[in-house]
């Protein structure tokens, strides 16, 4: 199907089995294993598909982050999820944890934990560490709350974790347009904070120090990949609402 959705979609033609049908029936599979799906769209109205056994190894699609923020149910809703988009044995996710919370990963039965030092960095903001299964892993802690991104590597037996949420990067920020401001998040409110001297020059609000996700234009209407936001030296209290797309600015 087309963007992950029903309107163009190809199934099995009941009257020609060579070829694809729009709305067609479900595609059955044989038997259980990795397969290589090719789609071939270059011929109007004939399009095929081939499936290939393959050796690959494909990983689950995701993994649950169970933890005392929950109560330690993996296959719950409450349980985040890292995904493995191309099931590659590699999962990402960025969820908010409260402080204190302890947890571990769950991949389809297997319980997997911090094997051996979980090695922060001087401000703990970003931690890596091995992982291992059973007994052999203990639960990893946030002792600060926050969001972080966590990512894992099941084939390797390694992860990490990074703080991580909206931040302001500009000229007129001191790490310029290269390095983030990291914003504090507010729980009850669900808005961000920074109190921060600027220079003459121009920001803007992002997430996870991406492109992907940034906000700029007018403080009273922030759009999606707005212009930069003007600002004078001096050292301001900004504060970001995300969810309505509003900021205010206020020299301290």
């Amino acid at each position: 199907r087309a963007n992950e959705g029903w309107d163009i979609n190809y199934g099995s033609d009941k009257n020609n089995p060579s070829v694809l049908a729009q709305g067609g029936e479900n595609l059955k599979v044989a038997k259980t294993h990795a397969y290589i799906v090719k789609l071939n769209l270059t011929t109007a109205g004939k399009y095929t598909y081939t499936m290939e056994e393959t050796n690959i190894e494909v990983s689950s699609t995701e993994l649950s982050v169970p933890g005392s923020y929950q109560g330690w149910n993996p296959t719950a809703k409450s349980a985040y999820r890292l995904e493995s988009k191309s099931r590659d044995f590699q999962y990402t996710g960025i969820y908010y944890y409260p402080a204190n919370t302890e947890f571990k990963l769950y991949d389809d039965g297997k319980w997997l934990g911090s094997r051996g030092e979980v090695k922060w960095n001087e401000d703990k903001t970003k931690a890596e560490f091995d992982l291992g299964e059973g007994d052999k892993g203990d639960n990893i802690k946030f002792t600060e709350g926050g969001w972080y991104r966590i990512t894992a590597n099941t084939k390797k037996m390694v992860a990490s974790v990074a703080k991580t949420g909206w931040g302001i990067v500009g000229d007129a920020t001191p790490g310029g347009w290269d390095k983030d401001q990291m914003m504090t998040y507010n729980p009850e409110t669900k808005k961000w904070s920074i109190t921060i001297t600027m220079v003459d020059g121009e920001f803007k609000f992002r997430w996870d120090a991406s492109w992907e996700k940034n906000l700029g234009g007018a403080l009273s209407g922030l759009t999606d990949g707005g212009d930069n936001i003007k600002i004078g030296a001096g050292t301001y209290l900004i504060e970001l609402d995300p969810e309505a797309k509003t900021a205010t600015v206020t020299e301290q």
